[in-house]
């Protein structure tokens, strides 16, 4: 059977900063959410305050969502020139076809 990655999402992340605050270990905690210690490792590394080393669960959730939009968005036609010749020759009704030429 195949598994499947699934993004923390913000109840389980509320679980994480309770348990963390408590004291638990990583192991626990993944234990009690079945997830891979690694992952709850990794979720604490990477959204926990770097100056006050604690961690919460809406700046978590919103730079994951940042990091997920970051990610998405890619720039098309990164050359100035090349993107306003397409812009210009589309709005003249040349096919994408003739336009690539």
């Amino acid at each position: 059977m195949e598994k499947r990655y699934n993004h923390i999402n913000m109840n389980e992340r509320e679980v994480i900063a309770k348990m963390h605050w408590e004291g638990k270990r990583v192991v626990e905690i993944a234990r009690a959410l079945g997830r891979n210690k690694g992952t709850i490792s990794r979720e604490l590394k990477r959204n926990s305050s770097a100056q006050y080393k604690c961690y919460t669960p809406c700046r978590a959730q919103n730079r994951s969502e940042q990091r997920r939009q970051a990610i998405s968005r890619r720039p098309r036609l990164k050359n100035g020139a090349i993107r306003q010749y397409v812009k210009d020759k589309l709005a003249l009704g040349w096919s994408p076809e003739l336009t690539a030429l």
